[in-house]
């Protein structure tokens, strides 16, 4: 596969690191508490302006622009986003978070693609419809150049039934007969059929150590400031697909090759919260919010607020999320434009982290639950939005939480 060949990751894996980074060893240290823990790639740690305390931006202090490459442009490139980077960081934004990027599974007989971008058919490519590596490369040194930090979306759950994983590896898998080396009885995950269930729970299955070197992998080789976990308490509490320990385990690898490395998990669960998510996200606040631009109250948001403040542990922080790629369009949300309005006023002056989907600052009105349209650039209310966000994230920057 394109932009896989190198070091292995796995005594009989094909998939590995590209030549470049040749030398790349993962700092590994198991769930279980083993492993050697030595911090950075032999050659040390990562270079000044990427992803260390030159870029480092006091998580409470920043606010992120989440981007779909896909319908960011009419082109759908990482080209085309690098391009508008200026006008982001203009808005006031400290941190870029990019929705996944990597190659989206095909359709099999029996699983039928659903071209989610959460069905990854190689962990370590990138989908030739939206650039090449060295177009990735490219964006994430425009955005440490203009000051904002990088983050990249990934999925640790699951992978598409096309993933090479499936035969190589089927030991990393959930089965449904119990028999880890048979790839036809691979369990799909809950009722999603273009994806298959990986395994974190059985001992000493290589999954950890396949999934810690990859995102390192991304760390060193295209030089990104944290990630953004997909799904990281599904389903929640004790059941969930990842247990609290595999997440912590990873969280300490990162950390002790960059301390101040950006862990989103898409969750809202306080035995994970440090451990390893320095942020997560606050869907609870957000819901009380939407609720009150209908109902003209703003006792549930109060009520949310304390909940949190009581249910998790000192330093935890949560985005205060307007809108992303599983919501509706703000317009719909959040009542009308003053009611969205009202919404972003609270997000960006509360003690969250703001947190805009592509398009929001326009007012965009092609957007939807799961889109797949391209934003809208010169939406009605653009003008009226623009200059409104722009004022909100001048008004962010000059007072520091």
């Amino acid at each position: 596969m394109a932009g896989t060949e190198g070091i292995s990751v796995g005594a009989n894996d094909a998939l590995s690191a590209p030549n470049s980074t040749s030398a790349f060893e993962p700092n590994t240290l198991l769930p279980d508490g083993s492993g050697a823990a030595n911090g950075a790639p032999p050659g040390g740690p990562p270079a000044p302006g990427v992803g260390t305390t030159s870029l480092a931006v006091s998580l409470a202090d920043a606010s992120i622009y989440l981007v779909y490459v896909p319908i960011f442009s009419a082109s759908g490139t990482l080209s085309a986003v690098t391009s508008d980077l200026p006008r982001i960081a203009g808005l006031g934004f400290t941190t870029l978070f990019v929705m996944p990027i990597t190659p989206i599974g095909t359709a099999t007989d029996r699983h039928p693609a659903f071209k989610s971008p959460y069905a990854v058919a190689d962990y370590y490519g990138i989908a030739a419809n939206l650039g090449t590596a060295a177009d990735f490369t490219a964006l994430v040194d425009r955005a440490h150049a203009l000051g904002m930090q990088v983050i990249l979306d990934v999925v640790l759950n699951h992978t598409a039934w096309t993933n090479p994983l499936v035969n190589q590896h089927p030991e990393y898998y959930v089965h449904t007969d119990g028999n880890a080396g048979n790839s036809s009885s691979i369990a799909q995950a809950f009722t999603y059929a273009d994806v298959a269930q990986l395994d974190y729970k059985t001992p000493g299955n290589g999954l950890f150590e396949y999934m810690n070197t990859m995102l390192q992998w991304w760390m060193a080789t295209h030089h990104v400031d944290g990630f953004r976990f997909d799904s990281a308490d599904n389903p929640a509490g004790a059941g969930r697909m990842i247990p609290a320990p595999v997440w912590a385990a990873l969280g300490n690898a990162l950390t002790a090759i960059n301390p101040n490395v950006i862990l989103l998990g898409e969750e809202q669960s306080p035995d994970l919260a440090l451990k390893p998510f320095n942020l997560d996200y606050g869907w609870s606040l957000n819901s009380a919010v939407a609720a009150a631009t209908a109902n003209q109250s703003a006792a549930g948001i109060r009520t949310a607020q304390l909940n949190l403040k009581a249910n998790f542990p000192t330093g935890a922080l949560h985005t205060s999320i307007m809108q992303n790629w599983d919501m509706d369009a703000d317009l719909q949300r959040y009542h009308g434009a003053d009611g969205t309005l009202a919404a972003a006023i609270f997000n960006y002056t509360s003690d969250g982290v703001p947190l805009l989907f592509a398009g929001e600052e326009v007012g965009n009105d092609n957007s939807s639950n799961n889109t797949r349209t391209v934003v809208n650039w010169n939406a009605p209310l653009s003008q009226r939005f623009t200059s409104f966000y722009a004022a909100l994230g001048a008004l962010r920057r000059s007072h520091a939480a």
